[in-house]
């Protein structure tokens, strides 16, 4: 869902260059939940078409996060001008921006909270290098928006890449497919590591061993690797077929009617609230939540695994070792 935050004017003593000079803006974005504010990271938002190489620094030692251009003009955000975006907060008093130190192509700004820093890259086929100094809980996240982006980091990232082929080049990290207004095309997404992911012929890029998350609407078709897979799509609207093929999969669904099949290996698999979903372990010794809806769970295979078939009339095919935790809730149980 496209957010709004209104943008209070900063006062500044640096001097700035033209306007056709100007590359990004930094400032404070904060989310309130009727009063008072409950968390705010640190922004950079580029300018449209313009092509960016933004990298970003964030050093919890330091409780600092440094956002740079190389050669570009970084600026305070001013006027009362309205930012949009992904996941865009909805409040941002003035006076958090003044704790930010800003330099011609630079600006440091000490950290807010848990969620680390924000990147909006706009158009354009930009870059992202993000360098995490030392071990933290701050994750920084990066939107592409439209463009064929790359970001390249050297710890956990969250990359929603928006239209465009991207790429997110890391360690570990998170795929993030935020909700867009009025887009329920149906999506193919495997982690191969092959660039065919994404919209139909979009060309993003699902590395083995990345999480993926998904809040956006349409009936997709999710397949991990041999490894072990993250999959939480609990804001997503549609009907979901998600395969964990091998390795210690996680496997959400969400409010559509879902198809979760574990594969090998010891998986959790949840269904989604107020769908009527099928969840299939697969080899191993997995755990099956159901949640709320008609839910069907089939764990015959010989091994011992758990069942939880929450809320509604639900059917469960199981071997004489496997545990349901909650047998009222069970309406219908079919034992090997």
């Amino acid at each position: 869902m496209l957010g709004r935050v209104c943008v209070v004017a900063v006062v500044s003593t640096v001097a700035f260059g033209a306007a056709e000079a100007q590359a990004g803006t930094v400032f404070r974005m904060c989310w309130d939940v009727g009063s008072p504010i409950v968390g705010c990271v640190n922004t950079f938002a580029a300018d449209q078409g313009q092509q960016n190489a933004v990298e970003i620094t964030t050093d919890p030692d330091a409780l600092e996060d440094t956002f740079r251009e190389p050669g570009r003009l970084i600026r305070p955000i001013s006027g009362t001008d309205e930012f949009e975006g992904p996941d865009a907060g909805e409040h941002f008093p003035a006076e958090t921006a003044t704790r930010c130190r800003f330099f011609t192509d630079s600006a440091t700004c000490a950290m807010t909270g848990p969620e680390g820093a924000f990147v909006y890259l706009r158009d354009m086929d930009d870059t992202a290098t993000v360098n995490v100094v030392s071990p933290t809980s701050w994750a920084p996240r990066v939107y592409g928006e439209v463009g064929n982006d790359v970001v390249h980091s050297n710890s956990w990232i969250t990359f929603a890449g928006g239209p465009g082929a991207d790429d997110l080049i890391a360690p570990r990290g998170a795929l993030y497919y935020p909700a867009e207004p009025g887009v329920t095309a149906p999506m193919e997404l495997d982690a191969d590591g092959v660039a065919d992911d994404g919209r139909p012929g979009e060309g993003d890029n699902w590395r083995p061993g990345y999480s993926l998350q998904i809040a956006l609407a349409g009936n997709h078709r999710i397949t991990g690797h041999d490894g072990s897979d993250s999959v939480l799509a609990g804001e997503s609207i549609g009907d979901l077929r998600m395969n964990g093929l091998g390795g210690d999969d996680f496997l959400a669904g969400g409010p559509g009617d879902d198809r979760l099949d574990g594969g090998s290996g010891d998986d959790t698999l949840q269904g989604g609230w107020g769908a009527d979903d099928v969840l299939i372990g697969g080899p191993g010794e997995d755990i099956m939540h159901g949640l709320d809806g008609d839910d069907t769970f089939r764990a015959r295979d010989g091994e011992r695994d758990d069942v939880v078939c929450g809320a509604g009339t639900d059917t469960a095919f199981v071997d004489a070792i496997d545990f349901i935790w909650d047998p009222e809730n069970c309406e219908r149980v079919v034992l090997n």
